[in-house]
């Protein structure tokens, strides 16, 4: 499994958004991350 944090940390600095868009973004990023750490 990857780091889900770095993976967090990497999908910040690629991507260039407003804080809005990186909040909407980050809540389904962490409904990846809860979903790949339930199975």
């Amino acid at each position: 499994m990857k780091n889900a944090r770095k993976e967090l940390e990497d999908f910040t600095k690629e991507s260039t958004f407003t804080e809005e868009d990186a909040l909407k973004r980050g809540t389904e990023m962490s409904r990846k991350i809860a979903r790949r750490l339930r199975k």
